[in-house]
């Protein structure tokens, strides 16, 4: 819970409150143990290719886990996967930019 802070690319009391939901809703910490114990051995990058379904690789200009780089591997490993890079976000661009992440969302479903 320490760490949790640096997932946004700026953190106040409306991301502290949002970080209180994982202390109290055990359906986030059953997540955040699962989490902890399988993704250091987690590499699916070789299979990304059999991927044929549209794509939308999301995240956000700040995201120090899965940010830019990541996304760009990604999104070039799966045939015709569509990037998008929302500024003034970290890992938690959802929360942090909503609306962007809505629109972004919006407009692939309707493409």
């Amino acid at each position: 819970m320490r760490a949790m802070p640096f997932y946004f690319a700026r953190f106040g009391p409306a991301e502290a409150a949002y970080l209180d939901t994982f202390r109290s809703d055990p359906l986030n910490g059953e997540a955040q143990r699962a989490f902890g114990a399988e993704m250091p051995n987690l590499d699916l990058r070789g299979r990304l290719s059999k991927i044929t379904a549209p794509t939308l690789v999301i995240t956000g200009e700040d995201d120090f886990i899965c940010g830019p780089v990541c996304a760009h591997e990604i999104s070039a490993a799966i045939p015709g996967a569509r990037e998008v890079i929302v500024p003034d976000a970290g890992h938690m661009v959802v929360f942090e930019q909503r609306k962007a992440f809505h629109d972004e969302i919006a407009a692939f479903l309707d493409s």
